[in-house]
């Protein structure tokens, strides 16, 4: 990446285009040329073609649903991972849910890294690790540095925020040709609704713009609305979560006029006075 292109960079932009970028097509809607994984969801199918084991079902389906996923994954307790002495990138492993994932400033598909996972991706992990650990130092551009969320605490987005910075103060350390040109029709695009073909758009959506599928916001309802004493039902959640589509909805001008909207940014509802469907 052009050093003007790193010196704005963010965690949330990274990931952002993480999610919506190659990672997404080829590891979410099957696009993967591995015989193994074509036409598969990586993340929701529990088998590969093959027939041998992936890991649990993630219920990943929409770019949204891959963002939240990847937050998670940095602050799971699971996560293991590695800075890589060469390049300062961060390659990071799930133990739980068998997913590998790259935040990588230099990723030749230009949307700053990848997220996937096949039957052998702790294999994969570890020897990754291992070259990485062996590199010779003539070599090393950065210090190499093993990650470990489940002994220390938070050292996975640590040592993330600490690449970010390092990233804006010394970009020329982390680019690796400086005078590469930028398409920024690839970054506009990657940012785009990329929705998965055939896919019903979940209810609310602008612009088809895909959110959370609902398998998805079903499991991690906790984590993406709120918990129950500050969340209104399913319905009025989405239009919260998506304020400039609420127009679409049906309840959105009753949520507006009875003042719900407003008060469920600035308000914590007790138990007895949670808004319900029935004020609508």
């Amino acid at each position: 990446m052009p050093k003007d292109v790193l010196k704005n960079l963010t965690l949330d932009v990274m990931i952002e285009h993480i999610a919506r970028g190659h990672a997404y097509h080829k590891h979410v809607q099957g696009e993967d040329k591995a015989p193994s994984m074509q036409g598969i969801n990586a993340f929701t199918s529990t088998y590969d073609n093959n027939g041998v084991s992936l890991g649990a079902d993630l219920k990943i389906e929409t770019p949204l649903d891959l963002k939240h996923y990847i937050n998670h994954l940095i602050d799971d307790p699971q996560t293991i991972g590695f800075v890589n002495p060469r390049n300062g990138s961060v390659t990071l492993y799930n133990t739980g849910d068998n997913v590998l994932m790259h935040f990588n400033q230099n990723d030749g598909e230009h949307d700053y890294g990848s997220i996937y996972r096949y039957h052998d991706s702790r294999s994969d992990y570890f020897d990754m690790q291992d070259a990485a650990e062996g590199l010779p130092f003539e070599h090393s551009r950065h210090l190499y540095q093993t990650l470990d969320n489940d002994r220390s605490g938070g050292s996975v987005r640590r040592a993330l925020d600490t690449m970010i910075v390092k990233i804006q103060r010394e970009p020329e350390k982390f680019t690796s040709k400086p005078t590469t040109h930028v398409e920024h029709a690839r970054f506009i695009s990657a940012l785009e609704n990329h929705a998965r073909p055939g896919r019903k758009d979940v209810q609310g959506a602008r612009n088809n713009e895909i959110l959370h599928s609902d398998d998805y916001a079903a499991t991690h309802e906790r984590n993406i609305f709120g918990p129950p004493s500050v969340t209104t039902p399913r319905v009025a959640s989405l239009a919260v979560v998506n304020k400039e589509s609420a127009g679409i909805f049906v309840l959105a001008q009753k949520l507006k006029d009875n003042g719900a909207l407003d008060r469920l940014e600035s308000e914590d509802y007790g138990p007895d006075e949670r808004p319900s469907l029935d004020m609508f």
